[in-house]
């Protein structure tokens, strides 16, 4: 009767969203939440028949746990939500957060994976909604590519779908991304959109503090570097774009200056441990064919940019197809050699990228991609962890390289 009445209420909230929906993307709305939705049952059981104990139910078995004290006693259960995070390493305090978070709908569905799953995906559909319209309003020549990229890209909905934590960090991510092109658009943002942004800050912090530290930065620099062009011109000459990108470096290496205090972890003398650490525990636990193989990776600096080619390369397209020696891996490498080729088509067109009025903004976006990509492919070579950690990028590096007229063409069959 619970499962009946949690599917019943996220039927009638979705049907309610779709009938007062006025977006560019309306028409795709059902096909959308649908691969959502299926993806994030799809996880479960994956992860259920080939890889039982996982995250996901492990995260899951502690929030029913938690769930089940708040049906004993109440006033127990609100002390330990409200109560600090406490762990013995730091992905447990990320855990312990997550956990909590999925008690609340263990609670609502009767500690029902499945039906939790299912709120977990829409979380995420809508933010992904709320981004891909948002481009498509703003930017119509992206429009078939940010559909493409947002809506129906597989390892993107595959990854940020079901019980984990990619789920409600990427939502968390798609809507601050919205608000910022948004604000680059210098249209008005509502105060509850700033509140909720607020929260969703908080929320990838929590859980995905490497996001923040990739987007935040960039982001910022790329709307200041805009408003100063626009209020300064004169002085600056930012017509110039090698004036205006040079102002960009200039502020986002300030920007990351200041998110050495973000996190511990991010700390000039400690980043570097933290990415060799992380690369010596995986190529100790995993087989030789399924990590990234780096040359002599040392916590140092000249190290880690020598190595840093290599990671950026095998973040984006490995597994190659001939590396594939699983039915899952093989899948992953055929998404992959796809964007490969698309992405040596896109080349041709960075002869043309300056003389495009958002060339600052599609720099800043191949920036987030490329730190994000490189600091993960470094500090977790193996491609399965890989593959699920690239939802945080890779949707936003194919929404650049899926921007082809031949693609955009293709979809306007299908009236986008």
């Amino acid at each position: 009767m619970l499962a009946a009445v949690n599917i019943l209420f996220l039927a009638f909230v979705c049907a309610w969203i779709w009938k007062r929906d006025t977006q560019p993307l309306h028409k795709l709305f059902w096909p959308a939440l649908l691969a959502k939705c299926l993806a994030g049952i799809g996880l479960g059981i994956i992860y259920s028949t080939y890889y039982d104990p996982s995250d996901t139910f492990i995260f899951f078995k502690l929030a029913c746990d938690q769930a089940d004290v708040a049906r004993e006693d109440f006033g127990t259960y609100l002390n330990v939500l409200f109560t600090k995070e406490q762990g013995f390493f730091l992905g447990e305090y990320r855990t312990v957060f997550f956990s909590k978070i999925t008690s609340v709908l263990a609670l609502l569905t009767g500690n029902n994976y499945w039906i939790s799953s299912l709120y977990y995906s829409l979380f995420s559909f809508f933010g992904a909604w709320y981004l891909s319209n948002t481009i498509a309003r703003l930017f119509p020549n992206f429009k078939a590519a940010a559909v493409l990229a947002f809506l129906f890209f597989p390892s993107a909905v595959f990854w940020s779908s079901g019980i984990i934590k990619e789920s409600i960090s990427m939502a968390a991510l798609f809507f601050l991304s919205a608000l910022f092109l948004k604000a680059w658009a210098k249209e008005r943002i509502p105060v509850v959109s700033l509140l909720l942004a607020i929260v969703c800050v908080t929320v990838i912090f929590k859980l995905k503090y490497y996001y923040l530290a990739a987007f935040l930065p960039i982001a910022l620099s790329a709307l200041i570097v805009k408003y100063l062009s626009e209020k300064l011109h004169v002085n600056l000459h930012v017509n110039r774009p090698a004036v205006v990108i040079a102002l960009w470096i200039v502020i986002v290496g300030c920007g990351f200056a200041a998110v050495t205090f973000l996190h511990p972890n991010f700390s000039p003398a400690k980043v570097l441990t933290v990415i060799t650490f992380n690369n010596k525990v995986f190529m100790d636990v995993c087989t030789p064919e399924d990590v990234v193989h780096y040359s002599n990776l040392r916590p140092t600096w000249s190290s880690v940019l020598i190595n840093s080619p290599w990671a950026l390369i095998s973040g984006l397209f490995r597994p190659f197809i001939w590396e594939a020696n699983t039915v899952f891996k093989f899948i992953t490498a055929l998404e992959n050699f796809a964007l490969l080729v698309l992405t040596i088509i896109s080349l041709r067109q960075l002869r043309n990228l300056f003389r495009s009025s958002q060339y600052l903004l599609i720099i800043s976006i191949l920036a987030y991609c490329f730190v994000l990509c490189i600091f993960l492919a470094l500090s977790t070579p193996n491609f399965g962890t890989l593959a699920r950690y690239g939802a945080g990028y890779l949707p936003f590096f194919a929404a650049l390289v899926f921007n082809q007229p031949f693609i955009a063409k293709w979809l306007s069959r299908f009236g986008l």
